[in-house]
């Protein structure tokens, strides 16, 4: 039983409150304006499943931080179990895997003196190739975050979208090594990974997480395209439908049968306006439902958050 009193359903909010006791199962897409109670209707939501028998175990918030996570487990206590995208980043790859992992930042260290293979690297002058080094870390990470293929186009985007001036013919080579670099040294040896290892690498390896019949998820348009491929690999078979692809291009695990009670994956999402999109985030529930869940059932709330006729508060 939740620890704290939950608002009455909005008309909005009892519409999908009904969708879930109707058909629990498939994807619900919740877009609405920061402030407009995202929040509050998953916490009906798992009010709702407790109701309908299902269990806090059966149950998976995804919360994108420490802070969120601490808050978000005493808001949802009884109801759900609350997991950081690391936390469930890094059990897929230990899954993945089979054996326990390291995590240690000083990873970089070993990359960056693998950058010392390129001639052009070792031509550079002191200081230069320092901040080169860097600068090629720092776009590692983002292609493991937006499982951005190290492709000439692809290596071209992320130079383009994160200024950084260095040529993309004579950078995508250096980005392939890397990434096949990170992926050698998380799974030979020490088996050590970074934090951006945790969130990209089962993306790109194509490794999946412990899987729950439920999993919500909040704040979704700060979603990255690894932080999605976990998220719907930790939806138990039978709640994607057939086709549904994340941005990875690989398909969520599922049986060929359905499980015992049907799964289901509820994301609310915050819509921010004027913003150039980035290659590693999502941005809106809409682009989510548009690339990534056709036929999810989606619900938009009005533009403007606040108590009042049409709001999502009752």
């Amino acid at each position: 039983m939740a620890n704290m009193i939950t608002p009455a359903p909005s008309a909005q909010q009892e519409a999908l409150l009904e969708r879930v006791r109707l058909k629990p199962s498939g994807a619900i897409i919740v877009e609405a304006v920061a402030g407009s109670g995202k929040t509050t209707t998953l916490r009906q939501v798992c009010n709702l499943l407790a109701s309908m028998g299902r269990k806090p175990e059966e149950v998976m918030y995804m919360a994108f931080s420490q802070k969120m996570a601490r808050e978000m487990t005493s808001k949802l206590a009884g109801l759900a179990s609350v997991k950081t995208t690391y936390s469930i980043g890094l059990s897929a790859i230990t899954k993945g895997l089979g054996k326990r992992v390291a995590v240690n930042q000083k990873k970089a260290l070993a990359l960056r003196d693998h950058l010392d293979s390129f001639p052009h690297v070792r031509a550079m002058a002191d200081g230069e190739r320092m901040e080169y080094k860097a600068d090629m870390i720092r776009l590692l990470e983002f292609a493991l975050m937006g499982l951005v293929q190290p492709t000439l186009e692809g290596t071209e985007a992320l130079l383009d979208h994160y200024g950084l001036d260095y040529s993309p013919a004579q950078t995508q080579p250096v980005l392939e090594a890397l990434l096949e670099a990170t992926k050698r040294l998380a799974i030979t040896g020490k088996r050590e990974i970074t934090f951006a290892d945790m969130i990209g690498l089962p993306g790109v390896m194509g490794w999946y997480p412990k899987t729950y019949p439920v999993i919500l998820v909040d704040e979704a348009q700060d979603l990255s395209p690894a932080q999605l491929h976990i998220a719907l690999g930790s939806l138990a078979p039978g709640g994607l439908a057939p086709g549904w692809r994340s941005l990875s291009g690989t398909v969520p695990r599922r049986s060929s049968g359905s499980p015992g009670r049907d799964a289901i994956a509820l994301i609310a999402s915050s819509r921010p306006p004027g913003r150039r999109r980035s290659p590693c985030r999502l941005r809106s529930g809409a682009r989510l439902a548009m690339w990534t869940l056709p036929g999810a059932w989606s619900l938009r709330s009005p533009r403007h958050p606040g108590p009042g006729p049409g709001s999502w508060r009752s």
